[in-house]
């Protein structure tokens, strides 16, 4: 740990300063000591210092200006505290007032990091069996240059006074501990409670690709739509493309003997599309092209006591789906530049010949089909299978579209493993009711809480295919894991993992 005093001293050495004031009281009591000289306005302008205690006082607006009826003393250093630390087990707020458990409990916090010649931050290897990336900076000893510090320049604590103005009833109702700006790396082993705030963003891109099935593989069969028209239907839904070989006829094909598609499956659920009378096609039967689909900045939030999930708002699922079926930036149903179109169908001459017209049709029914298989996957209405795909049941495509868009994805913060701190928010802080600090957006809850605004970001990058194979054939979407972060920084020399 390093403090730096601003402006008016580099380096502080503790000794020669005891030395000096001790040389000076001795003075004191040695010599005749002179009444006090009044100084004139032009030998006071002569003189110039600065504090190196800073003391300010806010009254609460009951907004930005933090909570009405409290008020607001912070007593702080103008000194810049540069700090490199590891905390093997950090626990703050166990039992008290909250009960069982801790307000904010996190293995291996780190403040500060190992970084490399250009000063970018080493991240640790992934650990074997999780969902972790690979950091921008990969762990390789011989890279190890640098320590950079996590910074806090004028360090301060803040109090928040309840009843001010009352001597016989004024208490201290809350204490933060923060600076005027706090910058640098903080890392989390494992974030297992958080209270507080924690906000990040969500980029999510989409990719599109061409020849892609919309079933599932033979090896993953059964992939049935719930409440699917099944005529005509063989493999349990799987696709054409990639299924045991079978003979074709003029209208009709028994799904099999083609190539394994070359953008992959989408893993819907099976059901008819197309039913023309004397031909029909089915999702089974089909392949597609389809654009890329962006969207970024979207928000995420965790807010309140003892929490381990963040929600991910304002990624509009339905609208997703709108933009990959009609090829549009806007989540509409109006037809975009690049629309799913059928690359191929192994469902007869006369849909090979019709198909392709008939679609632009049936795109609604495509994308309807789509959101409510989406809607089961991620259990938006229950948790429980059977009766999630029940209310779906009940309700109109419409519902599904409003309900999807509205739905918020969460995201357990145990993912995230490290953060670049650059606020004049960040902070920790402690309270005996719920109290919102100067500069804070939500109020801090009874007990300990650490505030920390964009701390991560989300960069979900895949194929289509991908994602839905995250969400419609594993818990891992609804679960929270729908992607991995990076490991934690390197805070230590060597080849130790943490120390």
């Amino acid at each position: 740990m390093k403090i730096t005093k601003l402006m008016l001293m580099k380096k502080t050495l503790l000794k020669p300063l005891l030395e000096s004031l001790f040389a000076l009281i001795v003075m004191c009591f040695s010599i005749p000591v002179s009444a006090m000289v009044e100084m004139e306005d032009s030998q006071l302008s002569l003189v110039t210092g600065q504090a190196l205690i800073q003391m300010n006082k806010l009254v609460g607006d009951g907004g930005a200006g933090g909570s009405s009826g409290m008020t607001f003393y912070t007593a702080g250093l103008d000194v810049m505290l540069d700090l490199n630390l590891n905390i093997e087990k950090l626990q703050l707020g166990c039992g008290g007032v909250n009960g069982v458990g801790c307000d904010l409990d996190i293995d291996n916090f780190s403040l500060g990091c190992i970084a490399n010649a250009a000063g970018n931050c080493i991240s640790l290897n992934p650990q074997a069996g999780s969902n972790q990336i690979s950091g921008a900076v990969p762990d390789v000893i011989g890279d190890q240059n640098q320590m950079k510090d996590f910074s806090i320049q004028r360090p301060f604590f803040q109090f928040a006074i309840k009843n001010d103005h009352t001597k016989t009833l004024r208490e201290v109702v809350g204490i933060r501990m923060g600076g005027e700006e706090v910058s640098g790396p903080l890392s989390f082993g494992s974030l297992n409670t958080f209270s507080g705030r924690m906000s990040g963003q969500l980029n999510l891109a989409m990719r599109g690709a061409n020849n892609v099935a919309v079933t599932c593989a033979y090896a993953d069969r059964p992939c049935v739509a719930p409440g699917a028209n099944t005529s005509g239907m063989n493999n349990s839904g799987a696709s054409s493309w990639g299924s045991p070989g079978a003979d074709c006829g003029i209208f009709g094909c028994s799904r099999a003997g083609l190539p394994a598609p070359s953008g992959g499956y989408l893993n819907l659920g099976d059901d008819m599309i197309l039913d023309i009378g004397i031909a029909s096609i089915r999702f089974q039967e089909a392949l597609v092209n389809y654009q890329d689909v962006i969207r970024n900045g979207n928000a995420v939030e965790l807010s309140g006591n003892r929490e381990n999930q963040a929600l991910v708002s304002g990624v509009n699922l339905a609208g997703v789906i709108n933009s990959i079926v009609y090829g549009n930036n806007d989540g509409s149903t109006s037809v975009g530049s690049n629309p799913l179109t059928l690359a191929d169908t192994d469902a007869g001459v006369l849909v090979g010949v019709f198909g392709p017209t008939l679609l632009p049709l049936l795109r609604g029914g495509i994308a309807d089909q789509i959101k409510r298989q989406l809607a089961q996957g991620l259990r938006i209405y229950d948790p429980n299978e059977a009766t999630n795909q029940s209310i779906i049941n009940s309700k109109g495509d419409g519902e599904i579209h409003t309900d999807l868009n509205n739905y918020q994805l969460p995201y357990n913060v145990t993912n995230v493993h490290q953060i670049d701190v650059t606020s004049d928010d960040f902070g920790l802080s402690f309270q005996k009711e719920a109290v919102r600090y100067p500069g804070y957006t939500t109020a801090m809850l009874t007990g300990w809480s650490m505030y920390s605004p964009d701390a991560f970001t989300l960069n979900i990058d895949q194929a289509t295919t991908t994602l839905m194979a995250n969400i419609l054939g594993s818990s891992a979407a609804r679960d929270g894991d729908i992607i991995g972060l990076e490991p934690s920084y390197r805070n230590c020399w060597g080849s130790a993992r943490f120390c």
